[in-house]
This record gives structure tokens, sequence and C-alpha cells, in this order.
């Protein structure tokens, strides 16, 4: 998803002088929309030069959650990246270096930024800030909604199944 789309933010993440990727997470996500009506997160996992934020569709949420468990459990396997959905963006860009930091994107638009770990033993712990920061924003995106839209259907899926 391109980085470039301009947001009206709706909500924002308490600030934190803790700098794991949890709490970067935590720290950072935002609830949005494009000026497309769309709702989108946007969070980061790392803070310094080279890093940026990233969004992730609040359809593309669940999907995004249950792959990044599924490399945190059992490991990644390689594939190239291409303009595809945050979850397989994650997918596709996750990388496990050879000085054990860890980097995955869930965009590649102009200005894209990976998300960059110190190691695969801080996933875990970006897991639950983005799993807890996410169900918060998703009960918020379900008051930001009209009708039966779709990100009011996704809000309540990703709510039903994780809190």
């Amino acid at each position: 998803m391109a980085a470039t789309k301009s947001l009206n933010v709706i909500a924002s993440g308490a600030k934190s002088a803790t700098l794991s990727a949890g709490a970067i997470v935590r720290k950072s996500m935002e609830l949005a929309r494009l000026e497309t009506g769309e709702l989108v997160l946007s969070f980061r996992g790392s803070e310094g030069k080279g890093t940026g934020a990233q969004l992730c569709k609040v359809s593309d949420a669940q999907n995004l959650l249950n792959i990044m468990v599924d490399y945190a459990q059992n490991g990644a396997p390689s594939e190239e990246e291409g303009a595809v959905p945050a979850d397989v963006m994650f997918s596709r860009t996750f990388h496990v270096h050879d000085d054990g930091t860890v980097t995955f994107r869930l965009g590649n638009g102009k200005g894209a930024k990976p998300i960059k770990l110190g190691s695969i033993a801080e996933l875990p712990g970006f897991i639950a800030g983005f799993q807890e920061r996410t169900t918060d924003f998703m009960r918020i995106a379900l008051d930001n909604v009209d009708g039966d839209s779709s990100d009011g259907i996704h809000a309540q899926t990703w709510i039903d199944n994780n809190g």
C-alpha cells in the first residue's frame, strides 16, 4: 500500500520512552482514514534513520497478524517482493539477516521504509503490541464506519477473533 496517500488521523497511540519493538508499535499506531474513505492502521516497529511508518488496511489486519504469528513460531519462506496486500507483503519481505536483525515491509510505495527489529526474539513483542493496539483501534473503527461497510465488517471480525 503506497505511503504517499494523505491520512486523516482519527486516534493515536500513547507515547512512551521504551524502545522495544512492541513498545514502538504501541506508541506509534494510529487509525487513519485515507482520502478514499478507507480505514488504515499506520505504525512503526522501529525508530531512527531509514525507518518509516507502515500502512495496513483494516481489512488486511487479521491476515497480517496470522502470518506474523506463524513466522514467529515457524520461521519464514523466501519470496520476492511485489505490490500486494500487507499480509502478503509481510510474507514476501520478512528476512532474518546475517547479523540477526529482522526486516519486513507492508508496502512498497514511494518512501516506504522497512520495519527493522534487533532480532527474531523481538517479533513476539512486536506482535503483542500490534495485536493490542489494533484491537483498541478496531473498536474505534466501528464508531467511524457507515452502515455495513467492509471496514466495519473487518473491524468486527477482528474484535470477535482477538478481543
